[in-house]
């Protein structure tokens, strides 16, 4: 049962905020990360009027992804006070014991903070308390994350076209800014007033009625309620006999008035299932994990049954579907091509028509390349070879490579073997050719490869290598 939503809890907020007072921050600085520092600040009353602002003169500069928001240079700041001054001077007299709503307060308190500490000043948090108006406005505008299921984090300019408040002065300036975190509490408070009534309030929490002073419970008046242990201490709750569950009735003393809701389901399932009025579904292999259908007819499937069968034959009219439009589409391709090579012959014989007309000979008839030839690609030297099962592929005689069809690769131009069986007894890699004490000798190229389905070995021959003098024994 839920007994409030997050909306609703966050419009009473609003309300109470407003009901209360309030006063906004905003702060423009140097950049997002922990060592950047306030360049502009300025705080509005809950009506959206400043109270006061002004810039500082930071001790970092300014990066470009800030300068694209807020436009504001390090020259502009030459002769601007620095944080620590601006702090002492107006700021902490504006922020002293008030109730403090900043849109997103976690990034506005860190940058104080940052921007305190070249001073050796302390943050001291003068303000009585505060609140992040964003996440705030991200449970308002409800849009969910998918997988972490948590509101997402709206701009400042997405919830002032949300609520309609406008504002005079251009956006990411914090007087701007300021300004309309304010107005954005005020319409959240009036919209409280539209969906809430006016003495709603939240659940409240109730300590247990058993004196047990360790768990509570939310309610919406104060009543009586007990805790499991408290319950049970005291006998107003008592464990189902059969199943150990707790039960927050009275016992009776009855065996069958004592059972939870589950152990009398299942009773009543024993019962009908012996009458023969309900049977287990016969969709399931495991007698442990056949549910209990609730009708005489023994062919009748649970609904989870009756969900595969239905998923089961929707697949398969898709999938009739698919090969009907493949069959169609198939037969307009032929359709297609069988008109389309009528019409080329028609204008083949209309061209050699004309050209006999003029004394011409006929045009010649492309032939198809004869099989046995080798020809050239991309430096193969490639055959054709007729396989197994009527299939075709193309051998190079310089690489000893096989395509199905030309590659795209180069050639190497060198052997290139596929299994290590297959290598002659000359032809080694390095560590061969260390295992029997030969190195390469001065400018001596590799003679082929050896390729498996991972690496590329480069092979030797081992006749043109010199003897390496072995390590003597210890």
């Amino acid at each position: 049962m839920v007994l409030a939503t997050d909306r609703q809890r966050v419009l009473y907020k609003a309300r109470e905020l407003w009901r209360e007072g309030y006063r906004t921050l905003d702060t423009e600085t140097t950049g997002l990360s922990y060592g950047d520092e306030i360049v502009q600040w300025a705080v509005a009353d809950q009506y959206g009027i400043v109270l006061g602002s002004g810039y500082c003169k930071p001790t970092v500069e300014i990066s470009e992804g800030a300068f694209g928001k807020h436009g504001i240079t390090m020259e502009q700041l030459a002769d601007a006070p620095t944080f620590a001054e601006a702090w002492e001077s107006s700021l902490r007299e504006l922020l002293t014991g008030q109730t403090l709503v900043i849109y997103n307060e976690e990034f506005d308190t860190r940058m104080i903070r940052s921007s305190l500490w070249p001073y050796s000043t302390e943050d001291e948090r003068v303000w009585k308390s505060s609140y992040c108006a964003m996440n705030m406005f991200a449970v308002i505008y409800g849009s969910l994350h998918e997988y972490h299921m948590t509101y997402t984090w709206q701009s400042l300019e997405t919830a002032m076209y949300y609520f309609k408040i406008d504002v005079p002065g251009p956006a990411h300036d914090a007087r701007h800014d300021s300004s309309a975190t304010a107005l954005l509490i005020k319409a959240m408070a009036e919209l409280a007033d539209k969906e809430l009534p006016q003495d709603w309030h939240p659940p409240i929490k109730v300590k247990c009625y058993g004196k047990c002073n360790n768990v509570v419970k939310e309610f919406w008046e104060e009543t009586p309620w007990y805790c499991t242990e408290c319950g049970l201490r005291l006998g107003i709750y008592h464990n189902c006999p059969k199943c150990d569950r707790v039960e927050k009735t009275h016992a009776t003393g009855i065996y069958l008035d004592d059972l939870c809701r589950w152990c009398h389901e299942k009773l009543m399932q024993e019962k009908m299932l012996s009458m023969k009025l309900y049977h287990l579904c016969p969709g399931k292999t495991h007698h442990y994990q056949r549910p209990v259908v609730k009708t005489p007819d023994p062919s009748d499937l649970c609904h989870d049954c009756q969900e595969q069968r239905r998923y089961r034959e929707f697949i398969k009219e898709e999938e009739r579907k698919r090969q009907e439009k493949l069959a169609a589409e198939r037969k307009e391709y032929r359709r297609t091509y069988a008109k389309d090579y009528r019409q080329r012959k028609k204008e083949e014989k209309r061209i050699n028509e004309e050209r006999v007309a003029q004394g011409l000979p006929p045009l010649e008839k492309p032939t198809r390349p004869d099989p046995d030839v080798p020809f050239e690609h991309h430096g193969h030297l490639f055959q054709r070879e007729r396989m197994e099962g009527g299939k075709s592929r193309v051998i190079c005689a310089r690489c000893n490579g096989f395509w199905v069809s030309p590659p795209r690769t180069w050639c190497n131009k060198l052997p290139t073997y596929w299994d290590w069986a297959r290598i002659p007894e000359h032809l080694k890699t390095q560590t061969q050719l260390k295992k029997v004490h030969l190195k390469l000798a001065p400018e001596q190229r590799h003679e082929a490869y050896m390729e498996n389905s991972y690496n590329r070995y480069q092979l030797y021959d081992q006749n043109k290598c010199i003897p390496t003098k072995s390590k003597a024994a210890n």
